[in-house]
Parts: structure tokens; C-alpha cells; sequence
């Protein structure tokens, strides 16, 4: 089995915080977030507005991350906790097995709540 990381690793953590959340075209564009929901970038943003954005262009192309799958875990008063998977431009965009992944981490951090 091999498997390949893109997407924020680790050390992009503090760019994206000082540089790029502010700036993030799905968190500006997105609708109210329910907990449990399951959406993808397209559902959010346009495809033609993510490639023109600052953020994209910045921060999510460099990292090879281009398609969103966002799973709202929780959602109370202004804290909205997500876990989101991103695949690089030149895959498929988000597959039936990504749902299912998404759904176990929405039921697991229920249970640990």
C-alpha cells in the first residue's frame, strides 16, 4: 500500500494561521455550518473563483491541495471544528470512500464529546 500527503502538513500550520485564514475563499464563502455536514469545495465556491483567489494561488497550489471535502464536526457559538481531506488537481475529485471517512470522524468525535 502506498499513500501520498498534500495538502497543510505540520509545518504550514503557522503560515496558515498568521497568513492564510483570514484569506480562506471556502471559510469567506461558506454557508452556515451544521455540524455533521459533509461538502465540498464546489458546493462552497466556484471552481473559476478558486483559481483566481489570493488563497489558492498563495497557499493551496503550492501544496498541491485542490479538491475539498469538509466534514463540520462541531459547531458551537463562533467555534466551527471541520476535518478536511484534499486532493491534488490531477485526481479525481472526492470518491464514495471519502464520504464514509468523513462520516467515521464525524460519529467517532460525537462519541468523544
Amino acid at each position: 500500500m502506498q499513500g501520498n500527503a498534500v495538502g497543510v502538513d505540520l509545518p504550514s500550520l503557522p503560515e496558515y494561521f498568521s497568513v492564510w485564514k483570514e484569506r480562506n475563499i471556502y471559510n469567506r464563502r461558506a454557508p452556515i455550518w451544521r455540524a455533521g455536514e459533509i461538502i465540498t469545495g464546489p458546493e462552497i465556491v466556484l471552481v473559476s473563483d478558486l483559481l483566481d483567489s489570493d488563497y489558492y494561488n498563495g497557499f493551496s497550489k503550492p501544496r498541491d491541495s485542490f479538491h475539498l471535502l469538509r466534514n463540520s464536526l462541531s459547531v458551537e457559538q463562533q467555534m466551527h471544528q471541520s476535518i478536511s481531506l484534499t486532493r491534488p488537481r490531477s485526481a479525481d475529485a472526492s470518491q464514495k470512500s471519502d464520504v464514509e471517512i468523513a462520516s467515521d470522524c464525524y460519529r467517532i468525535s460525537s462519541v468523544r464529546r
